[in-house]
């Protein structure tokens, strides 16, 4: 989903966990109504197709609430100006996700920085990661001034039953080759990934995989490491 950065900022003051739940009853009624207004006959119909036909889209639940643990406009940006946000934020269902045939394991073989979050393609992603135990999902692209920067995070499921979402992407990483970063004096671990065009940060911490997607020639490291530390910071909100 596309969140445009004005409605973005009413959600995020505006709006808790509860309310939602609230905000959703109150659009219920409303569309019950509405269809007690229509043709009865076209109704029942309507019920039985939505009974018989389940949606998929049950794996993967927009959460508006997610929103305020990704980078902000002002994170990004040094100066004011137009720039131009897209922005998915999904809470994933692992039992509605990992329903039927058994989801590919994640992370994939494989290291390109563009292809990160590794998973077999962008339309299974949800279960795939689901299956790994990723409970949150959050994935925002800024582009403005001629510069791109994506931002992608995983919050795991506390589960004693599957391995760390966490040490599965550092073993990854690691078998990739990656250039590790940072991780001393118990900060957060990082680990890059670069191409001639593309370059990938990844932070490991806490359950949560933060990932930073840029051209190589648009960011430098230094700049791509202060908006690395503005996310770790942002990304608390995934631990609530």
């Amino acid at each position: 989903m596309t969140f445009i950065r004005g409605i973005q900022r009413r959600l995020r003051a505006g709006i808790t966990r509860p309310e939602v739940g609230a905000a959703a009853v109150v659009i219920g009624s409303a569309l019950l109504l509405t269809g007690c207004a229509g043709d009865q006959q076209t109704g029942q119909a309507a019920s039985r197709d939505a009974v018989s036909s389940p949606s998929p889209a049950a794996c993967a639940r927009d959460e508006p609430y997610y929103q305020a643990g990704l980078l902000q406009t002002e994170d990004v940006w040094s100066q004011p100006g137009r720039s131009q946000e897209t922005t998915t934020v999904v809470e994933l269902d692992p039992k509605a996700c990992t329903t039927g045939s058994k989801p590919a394991k994640v992370p994939t073989t494989s290291c390109e920085p563009g292809a990160f979050p590794w998973t077999t393609s962008a339309a299974s992603a949800s279960r795939e990661l689901a299956g790994a135990g990723v409970r949150a999902r959050g994935d925002v692209t800024f582009t403005a001034k001629g510069k791109t920067l994506q931002e992608i995070v995983l919050a795991s499921s506390p589960s004693e039953q599957r391995p760390s979402i966490v040490a599965a992407y550092r073993d990854h990483l690691e078998g990739c080759k990656a250039q590790a970063v940072g991780g001393l004096g118990g900060k957060p671990e990082w680990f890059r990934i670069a191409t001639a065009s593309n370059q990938l940060l990844v932070s490991l911490d806490d359950g949560v995989v933060i990932a930073l997607r840029a051209e190589r020639s648009q960011w430098t490291d230094d700049e791509l490491g202060e908006l690395m530390r503005a996310a770790e910071g942002r990304s608390e909100k995934f631990r609530e």
